[in-house]
């Protein structure tokens, strides 16, 4: 608690132990159906559920501010056409399956852990193949991909020849429940009691991307409830923000907040209290609230 003055956390990786292996979930979901969704498919559930919840914040921004509140299920659109590549296809069962695995998170054998946000961009990572299967619409153009089969063969399994594609669901939960319960203490790093950090005046700023492909930020927004119930005057010395729209550590259809570190040393050195969090992009700036408090666009309309 005294190591640092103030700590920025920007998509932080608590609950490694959980996050890693769970996000592996749509993938095994993929592989037990034996279906290999085309990535413009996947493009295209993301694409409808954002025109369903945009809106919600009141501004068609192309983001989903307010993924609480947006209840958009791929199902609803099993058997419905879009179009990928200028060819008409129609939306299948199995790949709504894969979709919702992505958006649901994994909850099954006593295990539970929080999905993607439904603007997240899922080719990029939620949903990984290896791409050896023959299937000429396997063409997942992941730069995660690596990310988390090695956790399974070298944490989990404890086997470096151990393959990953060959798991059952049985078998995938319950090297996800060995993960949990042998390295939490290890890495999991969610302890909510900061109080010693807060006694020695500590200030601390963490931000996560709604849009992020990786670690669902809902598990970064409940570790910070459980920080609230832990301590007292939470906001006096750590406050959360939400960032809609931003990707894992970087910009995607919104602001990413890259003078967040200035906003630190200002609250440490100055008492500067970020009242809001600072985001640019493209030229515009954007002041994102300290959660539980969110944007709303209250008019003029946007589009006059």
């Amino acid at each position: 608690p005294n190591a640092f003055d103030g700590i920025l956390a920007a998509a932080p990786a608590i609950n490694l132990e959980t996050f890693i292996p769970a996000a592996y979930w749509p993938t095994q979901v993929m592989r037990e159906l034996k279906v290999y969704p085309a990535p413009c498919e996947i493009e295209a559930f993301t694409k409808a559920a954002i025109q369903q919840c945009d809106a919600l914040d009141g501004d068609e921004d192309g983001i989903i501010s307010m993924p609480e509140s947006c209840h958009f299920e791929a199902s609803r659109l099993i058997g419905k056409e879009f179009s990928c590549d200028g060819e008409q296809r129609s939306f299948t069962k199995e790949a709504a399956m894969v979709v919702e695995a992505a958006w649901n998170g994994v909850h099954g054998q006593g295990v539970e852990w929080y999905g993607l946000n439904k603007d997240a961009d899922l080719t990029q990572s939620a949903i990984t193949t290896s791409c050896n299967t023959g299937n000429e619409d396997c063409r997942y153009d992941n730069h995660n991909r690596d990310l988390f089969s090695p956790w399974f063969r070298s944490f989990a399994a404890k086997d470096p020849e151990f393959m990953v594609g060959n798991m059952n669901t049985s078998t995938f939960f319950s090297l996800l429940s060995t993960s949990i319960i042998e390295f939490r203490n290890a890495v999991g790093a969610d302890d909510p009691d900061l109080r010693a950090f807060q006694a020695a005046g500590g200030k601390l700023i963490s931000w996560h991307g709604m849009a992020d492909t990786i670690i669902p930020p809902a598990g970064t927004t409940a570790y910070y409830q459980r920080v609230l119930q832990a301590t007292n005057n939470t906001i006096d010395f750590y406050r959360h923000f939400e960032t809609p729209g931003v990707g894992h550590c970087v910009s995607g259809a919104a602001g990413l907040p890259e003078r967040a570190l200035g906003q630190l040393m200002a609250w440490v050195e100055r008492g500067k209290e970020p009242e809001v969090l600072l985001a640019s992009k493209n030229g515009s700036n954007i002041s994102l609230c300290p959660w539980p408090k969110r944007r709303v666009y209250v008019g003029p309309d946007p589009k006059v």
